[in-house]
């Protein structure tokens, strides 16, 4: 699906209102914590050459995926195997992944979650748990304004 970046312009009958900076990002986030109920959060940062606060829009993909709206948050569920006693517990929800963008007068932040993993399994009656992530490629489309 291709996208058109002017209709992420927002939505104005002020001449003023105008996008000063498109681009693309893509940023890679392995998964990996030492917490399989937490996200990976990668953030990475670029000069606001601007020089004063705007206002972001963005639409965002995983790796080969279709481009979603800047809301959303994909989820999906896991299960835990402890042994002993040989339980499988019922699926648990999962952030598998999100985006969010910031923008000051001096920089802009593109921050990825990334929580997908897979099922999780306890070998010692639940003191540690392993699991395998999944690492996801993050392409973010985003726009830049200014609102008079």
């Amino acid at each position: 699906m291709a996208v058109d970046i002017a209709k992420l312009q927002f939505s104005s009958n002020d001449p003023l209102d105008k996008i000063v900076e498109e681009g693309t990002v893509v940023i890679v986030n392995s998964g990996i914590t030492s917490d399989y109920a937490a996200a990976r959060i990668v953030t990475e940062t670029k000069a606001n050459t601007y020089g004063s606060k705007l206002y972001a829009r963005f639409v965002w993909k995983i790796d080969s995926g279709d481009y979603n709206s800047q809301d959303t948050r994909f989820r999906y569920s896991y299960t835990i195997t402890t042994t002993p006693p040989g339980v499988t517990s019922s699926p648990y929800p999962g952030l598998k992944a999100a985006v969010a963008i910031a923008v000051s007068n001096s920089l802009i932040t593109f921050q990825t979650a990334n929580g997908d993993h897979g099922n999780v399994v306890s070998n010692d009656g639940g003191i540690t748990y392993i699991y395998t992530p999944t690492t996801h490629t993050f392409t973010v489309k985003y726009a830049l304004f200014e609102v008079f």
